[in-house]
């Protein structure tokens, strides 16, 4: 355990967020492993809709709480490692030239930015029906890309090794 503490004491605010999530992943996911292998899969359904963001308002308001943890909420091990391990490099790049701070707030108003989007997509577009209710929204990957999208923004001529081989530029352009 003090090792644990001492990790998160010394981390920097993206390696604060990737063990959150993480932290949160398993807390959640272990579980609800049990609760599945008790024959108890009612309770699967009741926790991660208390968790989700829900894409209907009227729900919403009852669980504002939901515009955060949806953000750390993750519907499978490879969804979690996918955004952590974008995250990982990503604020590799965004903390060469922003802090910590600054890191955090970013994550954030992106997670909330993708959040706003996803409810007034549901809400709007006749495609989904009359069913908002159904639909719900989990993991990092507003608030990740969003990261990735203040990079670009702030520093487009950069140029960073695809898979450590294919030298590009951090905007594209049409040529």
């Amino acid at each position: 355990m003090n090792q644990l503490s001492n990790l998160w004491r010394t981390s920097n605010a993206s390696n604060r967020l990737i063990i959150a999530n993480a932290a949160v992943f398993v807390l959640i996911n272990v579980p609800l492993a049990i609760l599945h292998l008790l024959n108890l899969d009612s309770a699967l359904d009741w926790i991660t809709d208390w968790l989700t963001l829900p894409g209907d308002f009227f729900t919403l308001l009852t669980r504002p709480w939901t515009l955060i943890t949806h953000m750390f909420m993750h519907t499978g091990l490879f969804h979690l490692l996918f955004n952590m391990l974008s995250l990982f490099f990503i604020s590799q790049l965004f903390t060469r030239y922003f802090d910590d701070k600054r890191m955090l707030n970013v994550y954030f108003v992106s997670g909330l930015a993708g959040a706003f989007v996803f409810l007034i997509s549901i809400n709007i577009f006749p495609l989904f029906g009359e069913n908002a209710s159904v639909y719900t929204a989990a993991g990092a990957s507003a608030a990740v890309m969003g990261t990735l999208v203040a990079v670009c923004t702030y520093r487009p001529l950069d140029e960073v090794f695809l898979f450590g081989v294919f030298r590009l530029q951090l905007r594209w352009q049409w040529r």
